[in-house]
């Protein structure tokens, strides 16, 4: 819940899309999409936080690690737990 609340999670996905943007792994259209749901969660993180809702802040971290797979696949063709069969 730390790295949710802190805002680390969300600033930690940006980056990683950001050097996969650059070296070319993902494409801008798509960066675009996966970077507005970034903010759409990062909104909705704030004010779970704010209210203390730690079951909404639980699901926006797991939506967070579900955009980061998809970063994971996106760039490099590999899912948590091995590549993409």
């Amino acid at each position: 819940m730390q790295q949710v609340c802190s805002g680390d999670r969300a600033r930690q996905l940006e980056r990683r899309l950001g050097h996969e943007v650059n070296e070319g792994e993902i494409d801008r259209w798509q960066a675009d999409r996966i970077h507005a749901e970034i903010d759409r969660l990062e909104r909705a993180q704030w004010h779970e936080c704010g209210e203390g809702d730690w079951g909404a802040v639980s699901r926006i971290a797991g939506r967070y690690d579900r955009l980061q797979d998809s970063i994971d696949r996106s760039a490099h063709g590999w899912r948590r737990g091995g590549w993409r069969p």
